[in-house]
């Protein structure tokens, strides 16, 4: 018998595309409307919450909606139909609809937002782009009995732990004597109740990135034999830069700064872009920010770039950039981050078909919020 596909089968599969643990701090991520625990009868993948996406998915058959940007920004107080936020809450709710977002988490996601805008744009072999921002690593000392270290091991480096640059599964061992003596109540793998007992264990070692931390810690609670298990989560001063906001990399060759925005026009399918800087300038090492990325131009121009890809370019912006000696590319807001949502639908279509190849999943067919004249 088939079971049933849930909507939690959806959020799992989300979780492992990107990460909420990688969203930044105070962002909206995550199930933001519905229960985990509905059938999931078909998704539409969007840029935007909107009155059009949540007709597609009514006249698809759909049930939940995917987005990229969150449909409740921040707090609410009510839900109520004298505004726009709160009636598309209501429509949503009325339709039974779920509502997931992948917002930062998405942007950082390693197949996320800046990882597909680098490769449409024409980048080769795209690095992640250091900004400052990159997620904290731990060192996690976990305590095992000598000949249950591999069970634990794999376990938490299944989950995400171990990873140092290209190799997984990195982890340091000692050995040394554990001392135990269980409570009345307890019920020790080994041992005497009431006695000080003397173990052989050894010591375990690996670093984990903040996102994975919770699954890790979880798996590892579940593959060690102890009931109570004995670990550390130490705080380094190291960065897992795996998971930057932007992605850096090379053109095959310098062009000037007008032939490639007029690339990268055509390869986003935009009707026009903005460009900071001399036309006739050459560029070759180009960096992306999806989204509204000029706050970082003073890391971009640290880092080498010749020109950077982002939206939401404002004066005071450009100005800056001028000064460092940066050409800029303006694509708009959305135009550098739509560019996601097919090969989002794409991978949830992958990994939903292996579940139940029934469920039908749609990019949305969204209307640009800017035209030009």
């Amino acid at each position: 018998m088939q079971l049933v596909v849930s909507v939690s089968d959806l959020m799992r599969i989300m979780e492992e595309i990107a990460p909420a643990g990688l969203a930044l701090p105070d962002d909206r991520v995550g199930l933001q409307v519905g229960d985990p625990a509905a059938p999931l009868k078909g998704v539409i993948v969007a840029l935007d919450p909107s009155d059009a996406v949540v007709e597609q998915a009514l006249s698809a058959g759909a049930n939940a909606v995917v987005t990229h940007h969150p449909v409740i920004h921040k707090p609410i107080d009510r839900i109520v139909p004298d505004d726009a936020a709160g009636r598309l809450l209501l429509k949503m709710i009325s339709a039974r609809l779920v509502i997931y977002v992948a917002h930062t988490n998405l942007d950082r996601a390693p197949r996320g937002v800046n990882a597909v805008l680098a490769e449409t744009i024409g980048l080769r072999d795209s690095d992640p782009l250091r900004l400052g921002n990159e997620c904290p690593q731990y060192k996690l000392v976990v305590f095992v009995p000598k000949g249950h270290e591999e069970q634990v091991r794999d376990a938490a480096c299944s989950a995400g732990a171990g990873v140092i640059g290209e190799y997984e599964f990195c982890t340091f061992q000692t050995e040394g004597l554990g001392t135990f003596m269980p409570g009345e109540t307890a019920q020790p793998f080994s041992g005497e109740v009431g006695k000080l007992n003397r173990a052989d264990e050894l010591r375990l070692e690996m670093v984990v990135s903040d996102p994975f931390v919770p699954r890790v810690l979880e798996a590892m609670k579940r593959a060690h034999p102890y009931e109570e298990v004995a670990y550390d989560l130490l705080v380094t001063s190291q960065r897992d830069d795996r998971f930057a906001l932007g992605r850096i990399g090379e053109l095959e060759e310098s062009i000037e700064l007008g032939e490639f925005a007029s690339r990268v026009k055509r390869a986003l399918k935009l009707d026009s872009v903005r460009i900071v800087g001399d036309k006739r300038e050459q560029v070759r090492r180009i960096a992306t920010v999806a989204g509204a990325g000029a706050r970082f131009i003073s890391a971009v121009a640290a880092a080498g770039a010749d020109a950077l890809v982002t939206g939401d370019v404002g004066y005071h912006r450009a100005r800056e950039a001028c000064a460092r000696g940066l050409c800029l590319v303006d694509a708009g807001h959305a135009g550098t981050e739509r560019v996601v949502i097919e090969p989002l639908a794409e991978m949830l279509r992958t990994e939903l078909a292996k579940l139940d190849p029934k469920i039908n999943v749609e990019a949305a067919r969204e209307r640009a919020v800017f035209a030009p004249l």
